[in-house]
């Protein structure tokens, strides 16, 4: 919607011409009273006259049908009216010109003043109720002492109730709180909010009791953008909702880029002993309602589609996928309510199937060891939960024999583990590997 700017150009050279060439014949005209023709009487100036019922009209085919000029500094013309929806001067055009005009060299060129109403009134039927143009500053003004400067009303459906625009792709519309005027607004920009007060200023705020307080629509660039210098360039909040949420149809949801050598992409901090950063994988849309997260935990994940989903995934290229660090507590665990409750294997072939119910479970496809257990020799193992901790020993044998089922297969030297429950001084001898329960390794 583009401003056409029609300026009342011919009528004021009109109206500044017929001021200067007359300005001698009406000082002249006003140093002694004169008579008029009248149509009900006569009309002498420099005397106050009750007309009565009737009308006065001057009627002339000239350029100006009548003159006013006062050479001290009061008023030329004054004009008085009592009815309640009347004016007291009324300016009709009767073809496409302004009705009323006035200019100024210095001060105001049309000023309205009321105790109650608006001060000045502008109404049209197709164009527009109120036209401002100045070639080097503000068209239109609007200020108040008390209440708002400018308000614009509109009940259409389909329009604004405040429009601005900026035809040299600068700011459309400023809104501006204390301080000065920005001395250059950004350009391409159709609002731009300033505040320069403190730290708890604003420079745009969108509010909605029960909808979206601020939107930003972008067809190829960025809905909405927040940057800032030393603090926070977006920050959201909300008592009983999600503080700032981001959806997306075919790409990420929210993403986070941060080139500081000791500060992370994505930080997610819970000042309520709860899980800091949650991944939640299912089928379906939105993230309502949250699934119940576990207390004090960094990084919990969630995927609740099949057997095939996973909860956490580290992979790494040539470092490590996933590193469980504690100082004093577990470094890695794993649980299973019912299946396995860790798997370590080492391929790039098919997840080899462990038995249901193992607790752990070790597999190597490229020739090295399923388990490995390096230091001291030994692995810690809890052959029955209610004998107590237990560990395995390797001790260094003679032949075995090695059997298929009762067929032996042939013989070798090794190394024989055996469970020894810890502090059993009695089963560190060189005995058959067994365990307490009478079972043989």
């Amino acid at each position: 919607m583009a401003v056409d700017p029609v300026l009342p150009r011919s009528r004021r050279n009109v109206l500044l011409a017929s001021i200067g060439g007359l300005a001698g014949l009406l000082v002249s005209r006003l140093a002694q009273p004169q008579e008029t023709d009248a149509t009900t009487g006569t009309m002498v100036y420099g005397t106050v006259m009750d007309e009565g019922v009737d009308q006065t009209s001057l009627t002339s085919s000239g350029d100006v049908t009548a003159i006013f000029h006062n050479a001290g500094s009061v008023l030329a013309l004054q004009a008085i009216a009592a009815g309640v929806s009347e004016s007291a001067i009324l300016g009709a055009n009767t073809s496409n010109g302004p009705g009323v005009f006035g200019g100024s060299n210095g001060g105001n060129g049309v000023e309205g003043g009321s105790v109650h109403g608006n001060g000045v009134f502008g109404t049209s039927t197709s164009g527009g109720g109120l036209l401002g143009i100045r070639t080097s500053g503000i068209g239109v003004i609007g200020q108040s002492t008390s209440s708002a400067g400018v308000v614009g009303f509109t009940a259409a459906t389909d329009q604004p109730g405040l429009y601005g625009q900026s035809t040299s792709n600068n700011t459309g519309t400023i809104g501006l709180s204390g301080g000065a005027l920005p001395s250059a607004p950004p350009a391409k920009t159709g609002v731009y909010g300033y505040a320069a007060q403190d730290s708890a200023s604003v420079g745009a705020k969108g509010e909605s009791t029960a909808g979206t307080g601020t939107s930003g629509v972008s067809a190829t660039g960025s809905g909405a953008k927040g940057s800032s210098t030393s603090g926070a360039g977006v920050v959201g909040s909300s008592t009983s909702s999600c503080g700032l949420l981001a959806t997306s149809v075919s790409a990420s949801g929210v993403a986070a880029a941060s080139a500081a050598s000791d500060q992370p992409g994505i930080l997610g901090v819970s000042n309520g002993n709860q899980t800091g950063i949650f991944g939640l994988s299912r089928t379906g849309s939105g993230v309502v309602p949250v699934p119940v997260t576990p207390a004090n935990t960094g990084v919990y994940g969630l995927a609740i589609q099949d057997a095939t989903a996973v909860g956490v995934q580290g992979e790494s290229t040539t470092g490590t996928g996933v590193l469980g660090q504690a100082t004093t507590g577990t470094g890695v665990l794993g649980q299973s309510v019912s299946n396995v409750g860790l798997l370590g294997f080492v391929g790039a072939s098919t997840l080899p199937t462990p038995p249901v119910g193992t607790a752990m479970f070790g597999a190597s496809a490229v020739g090295a060891h399923d388990v490995y257990a390096g230091g001291s020799g030994r692995m810690g193992l809890l052959p029955n939960l209610s004998a107590g901790p237990a560990h395995v020993r390797l001790i260094r044998s003679r032949r075995r024999v090695l059997r298929r089922g009762r067929q032996p297969v042939g013989m070798r030297r090794g190394w024989l583990a055996r469970v020894v429950p810890q502090g059993c001084r009695t089963c560190h001898g060189r005995r058959p590997p067994r365990d307490h329960s009478g079972a043989r390794l």
